[in-house]
């Protein structure tokens, strides 16, 4: 979830302290109190939650990186191999203490500057706000360049008719490409290396389980705040090709983006290897997916209703 670039304003909110396990100090439970509630001669050194002026955000790396500056001072930080909406920030010069920052929706942050210190665990709440911001330079970083080549066009033409036969119609500014991608292998979903031997049909859901846009960045990062639907889970269709007799087996999920938690998996299969075939494979996927309990809605144009 590569961030916007643009000019974000920053935010710093109170820090809070803990008693480290093992902490040897007298009365270190009472220094974490005053620490906490700001009493005494603590209270004059603790900084209260306050802006921290305007920072700039440049994207880098397609999207694995992003550098934040103001007056010129820069930080660097690095996507998480864990987790692609956290970076991690890169020699902070705080001993002991790591800055975190996640990119919520492309546009907003949330972090903390946390770590241990004489003893004590220490929190640092920290946010970017968007002020005025633009898509970045993605250009050569797309990674549905191959989804785009007639390599797919048997996926393409089976989804399709499995949306027109389910009357799902898109948006007057939709066609019903716009609303699902063709992944190769699980390359595209994990990050692992493509063998040609599976492929993907993805759809993402939002609010009520209504099938997003493939939108891009541009709309994103141009969107007013607070009208794009987020997605919220993932329909996914993990297609083989099966021998003797020919035909197809499909396995469709519904997953839960934040958490990875499948929250409900079906199989649907066929005989034959044109795309009809494959869209019947689909069809009794989904169908079996909708009897267990999983709601597949709507086209949408993408925005809160």
């Amino acid at each position: 979830m590569p961030p916007c670039e643009g000019t974000y304003e920053y935010f710093s909110g109170k820090s809070f302290a803990n008693v480290a396990p093992g902490n040897a100090l007298p009365d270190a439970g009472r220094i974490a109190q005053a620490y906490n509630n700001r009493e005494g001669w603590v209270g004059q050194i603790i900084r209260k939650p306050q802006s921290e002026g305007l920072f700039e955000v440049e994207v880098n790396q397609c999207g694995r990186e992003f550098v934040i500056s103001q007056g010129g001072k820069s930080m660097v930080f690095l996507q998480s191999a864990t987790n692609g909406t956290t970076y991690v920030a890169q020699n902070i010069d705080i001993e002991g203490g790591e800055l975190t920052m996640r990119v919520l929706g492309h546009k907003n942050f949330v972090g903390k500057i946390e770590g241990v210190t004489h003893g004590f665990k220490y929190t640092f709440p920290v946010a970017m706000e968007p002020r005025d911001t633009s898509m970045p330079d993605l250009e050569g970083c797309h990674d549905d360049a191959v989804a785009s080549s007639d390599t797919f066009a048997h996926e393409k033409t089976a989804t399709r008719g499995f949306l027109a036969a389910r009357g799902m119609t898109p948006r007057a500014e939709f066609a019903p490409g716009d609303y699902f991608r063709v992944l190769e292998t699980d390359r595209d979903l994990a990050g692992a290396s493509r063998d040609g031997s599976t492929r993907h049909i993805r759809f993402r859901m939002g609010r009520n389980n209504a099938i997003l846009p493939e939108i891009g960045m541009r709309e994103i990062c141009l969107a007013e705040p607070g009208k794009l639907d987020p997605p919220r889970r993932l329909l996914s269709f993990k297609i083989f090709r099966v021998e003797k007799p020919d035909g197809y087996l499909v396995f469709a999920q519904e997953i839960d983006i934040e958490t990875g938690k499948i929250l409900g998996q079906a199989e649907g299969e066929s005989i034959g290897r044109e795309a009809a075939a494959l869209q019947a494979a689909m069809t009794d996927a989904a169908t079996a997916l909708e009897a267990n309990g999983t709601v597949i809605g709507h086209l949408s144009d993408g925005m809160m209703p």
